[in-house]
């Protein structure tokens, strides 16, 4: 089982979305060594654990992501992410996905990202997470619904 820093940026990104205060990570947070993420995820973000907690979607993503047998990588956007950030899992960029109701998933993250910058690190995990764009949606659609973002008809 590997950990590493996506424990602290997630919640970060997804407690910035429920909360009012815009103070949130940036991608170059996720650089930071295992133990600061750790420290960060036991001690200063315990409140957003809580927040998190609240919405168990966003929860679950972060629980996989963080804890399952892929690698995450998260980068500045150079033109293959979404928002600031870029995703690759196991090296492999995450975005811009391609199949089956991906059209339809790039518009839904497009404009969650254009009312919460957060929202694109939700999209851009749930798209490595999920590996289609259908299922990616529906957790994406969860993530913004716990946190009472106004839906886009493109994410209905």
């Amino acid at each position: 089982m590997k950990i590493n820093p996506i424990v602290s940026l997630l919640f970060a990104a997804l407690v910035a979305c429920g909360s009012s205060d815009n103070s949130s990570s940036t991608p170059n947070q996720a650089h930071r060594s295992h133990q600061a993420a750790s420290q960060d995820s036991a001690g200063s973000s315990s409140g957003g654990l809580r927040a998190v907690a609240a919405g168990n979607t966003g929860l679950k993503l972060l629980e996989d992501c963080a804890h399952g047998t892929h690698t995450y990588d998260i980068t500045p956007n150079r033109g293959d992410g979404l928002g600031n950030m870029s995703v690759a899992r196991d090296g492999k960029s995450v975005w811009p996905p391609a199949g089956p109701g991906c059209p339809q998933l790039v518009t839904c993250c497009e404009q969650l990202t254009a009312l919460e910058d957060a929202m694109a690190l939700a999209c851009l995990l749930a798209m490595g997470r999920d590996q289609d764009c259908a299922t990616a949606k529906s957790t994406v659609w969860a993530i913004a619904q716990e946190h009472r973002l106004a839906m886009p008809d493109s994410c209905q």
